[in-house]
């Protein structure tokens, strides 16, 4: 995987723009909703379907809907409250 290091700089409305040759890279399209999660002194972003494909990948049951999992879940946490 070749890594690219690009600079960019953050707007007063708090916008940063990720240069078209990393867009083209990582296949991003206008419209694309990305994760952000900070990593120490780092700001971390992922596609948000590559996540939920993973997540899919890694706790779906058979049969059964990880919504309907969480929904569950949280109604859990919920009742101990």
């Amino acid at each position: 995987m070749t890594q690219l290091l690009k600079e960019a700089t953050i707007s007063a409305k708090g916008q940063i723009v990720i240069p078209a040759e990393m867009r083209a890279a990582l296949h991003l399209l206008p419209g694309d909703k990305l994760i952000l999660s900070q990593q120490g002194n780092s700001i971390m972003l992922e596609r948000r379907s590559d996540i939920l494909k993973s997540l899919r990948g890694k706790y779906a049951t058979p049969g059964r809907s990880l919504v309907a999992e969480l929904h569950d879940e949280r109604q859990a946490e919920v009742r101990k409250k």
